[in-house]
């Protein structure tokens, strides 16, 4: 049962050894590209390494024929949110803590840590249970690796893209991570997309150049309680040694 696709291929609902499972599977010429190769074989090296009930769960990969090529996960219902969905109240306090749950593991106590690089709500899964996951790792890297890489490049998606990232000023850290969260947790508790009347670009362009954040009540509400109203200003801070790491965030 096909269930999404994308530039990739198509993703399916199947079973394996009695769980439900997603199943990508790429198409031929997406195989034959070396980037997509490699942001693949990358993926998998990461996740094969993960594991934590707020970190989508791999199952394996199969590599018998680059047309049908399947990386299996378990399967969620849905995003975290839809246009014009307010979650409720309780719920939504739950997903911004599962993240910071498990993107704490990430940065912190995974046995090699990982910086996600394209935080934001489409990665951001709801399991048959309940809890948010972080999902999509296909631009991550192992902090190992940061200092041999050249880490002044754009990965990720340029609407929930950290100032730092966007306007290529210089190496970045895990600290984009943070900027990221702080816009997913706006947009679950807002039911909105972050700067929708902007194009993805110009969205980057202003929180990067302008310094432009999106809106906040000047005293808590029912839509944004009191630490969420204390976390969001921390977390999207322009400097990002100013941002808080996800130990402090859960906190």
């Amino acid at each position: 049962e096909a269930i999404g696709s994308g530039s990739f291929g198509k993703v399916y609902k199947g079973s394996y050894r009695g769980k439900i499972v997603a199943i990508k599977r790429y198409r031929a010429a997406v195989y034959g590209c070396k980037s997509e190769v490699e942001m693949l074989c990358r993926e998998v090296s990461i996740l094969s390494k993960l594991a934590h009930p707020n970190v989508v769960c791999f199952v394996g990969a199969v590599l018998d024929d680059p047309s049908s090529l399947s990386v299996m996960v378990h399967c969620f219902r849905c995003c975290t949110n839809k246009k014009g969905r307010v979650l409720d109240p309780p719920f939504r306090l739950r997903i911004s803590y599962d993240v910071a749950q498990g993107m704490r593991y990430l940065h912190e106590s995974a046995a090699k840590p990982v910086i996600h690089r394209d935080l934001n709500s489409h990665n951001i899964l709801i399991h048959l249970d309940g809890r948010a996951v972080v999902a999509d790792f296909g631009e991550s890297r192992f902090m190992c690796q940061t200092e041999e890489e050249n880490m002044t490049k754009q990965p990720g998606n340029l609407r929930w893209m950290a100032p730092e990232v966007f306007s290529q000023s210089g190496r970045y850290d895990r600290r984009v991570d943070v900027f990221s969260f702080a816009l997913v947790v706006w947009e679950v508790h807002s039911a909105e997309l972050p700067f929708s009347h902007l194009k993805p670009a110009a969205a980057a362009a202003e929180m990067a150049y302008k310094r432009g954040r999106p809106p906040l009540p000047d005293q808590p509400t029912a839509q944004f309680p009191a630490p969420i109203l204390e976390l969001l200003p921390l977390a999207w801070h322009p400097d990002p040694v100013a941002r808080p790491d996800f130990s402090q965030v859960h906190h």
